[in-house]
């Protein structure tokens, strides 16, 4: 019965890995997905961190999921980040137009760049400065991180600002508490 039963748990099993979506996705609308992570970034006070790359480097696709995954006390600072992954395409011209847009002169991939909640450029750095031997140095990408983080909202300064704006609209307002970890 078990000799059965195992071929067909492998059989379920296996198509799932073949549909994972790429890291860098080369038909993802790279313009709305900034757009998007700036729009949350602007309501959640935070920064933008698009990491250009391409699936077909495998150190590009390191990057991404050191990033996604990063936080460590050496990086702190993970949280406070929309972060957002961009195609450069196998040759770095895909989506030129957009990096010249945030400030990416040249076509070095993987790139790092942070933006602010308006969409402001704050720092493009070449990820290559990052590498430290085989891996990732995440004490290194914590200090870019920690360099650029937004400053803390005073939640009393917050918190007045909407009870008056709830009063001034004759709305109710409603409070979450929560933290970002």
């Amino acid at each position: 019965m078990f000799d059965f039963c195992i071929p067909l748990i492998l059989t379920l099993a296996g198509p799932a890995y073949a549909q994972d979506k790429p890291t860098y996705d080369p038909g993802a609308d790279a313009e709305a997905a900034v757009a998007h992570a700036t729009e949350l970034a602007a309501k959640k006070n935070k920064r933008v961190l698009v990491v250009w790359g391409h699936d077909g480097k495998a150190g590009d696709v390191e990057l991404f999921t050191a990033l996604r995954r990063g936080k460590t006390e050496a990086w702190p600072f993970y949280y406070e980040y929309e972060l957002v992954a961009v195609d450069s395409g196998a040759d770095g011209g895909s989506h030129a137009e957009l990096a010249r847009s945030l400030g990416v002169a040249e076509a070095a991939r993987p790139h790092l760049t942070i933006l602010d909640a308006a969409g402001q450029p704050l720092a493009n750095r070449a990820a290559s400065g990052f590498r430290a031997g085989e891996a990732w140095n995440r004490a290194a990408l914590g200090e870019l991180l920690s360099e650029h983080a937004v400053e803390p909202l005073d939640a009393e300064q917050v918190m007045q600002q909407a009870l008056e704006r709830a009063k001034a609209e004759s709305k109710r307002l409603f409070v979450h508490l929560g933290a970002p970890w």
